[in-house]
């Protein structure tokens, strides 16, 4: 007989991330741009989740570690786009962020290890090396992917908004 497929819902997805969520320390997300329009904050709560329902019917997999970590992947307090930023964010920011996230909440070695590594392939020789490591490494591509499809797709309907606009207008 097959085993019944678990079904993620929000309810236990929160029970995991409320504790992280609901800090101030973590809001701190919500100030800095990430991804084409999207907020650090929404970037992380978007893997956290891509993350949760990769992991909900796998075996061996310590929940509350995977979200915590999903959450805290990206954990660098800092706003890359400025002009003044040291470069280059992509190599640099996974050590930064499991410095934070260590510090203000407290980290073992495997979820240490699994930020320092969620941005292989970019950061060729540290790769991820646990269950949890690779899902929040796909699950971050995943979520990249997403936000930059949607904002192209919005840029392309203003584009395509402001032609109608001009026809209309010079009709």
């Amino acid at each position: 007989m097959k085993k019944e497929k678990k079904q993620p819902t929000l309810k236990e997805f929160l029970s995991y991330a409320r504790p992280i969520i609901q800090t101030n320390e973590f809001k701190q997300l919500k100030k800095y741009i990430h991804h084409a329009k999207h907020t650090v904050y929404r970037h992380v709560l978007s893997v956290a989740y891509i993350s949760y329902k990769m992991a909900i019917n796998k075996k061996n997999i310590d929940m509350a570690s995977l979200i915590k970590v999903a959450l805290l992947h990206d954990y660098y307090l800092y706003d890359w786009h400025h002009k003044d930023h040291k470069r280059p964010h992509g190599y640099t920011h996974p050590h930064t962020a499991a410095e934070n996230a260590r510090r203000d909440f407290g980290l073992t070695a495997k979820e240490y290890k699994a930020i320092e590594t969620h941005m292989w392939p970019l950061t060729l020789f540290h790769f991820p090396t646990s269950k949890i490591g690779w899902i929040i490494c796909l699950a971050d591509k995943r979520s990249a992917h997403y936000e930059y499809k949607i904002d192209r797709m919005i840029q392309k309907d203003i584009a395509r908004l402001k032609k109608l606009k001009e026809k209309v207008k010079n009709k």
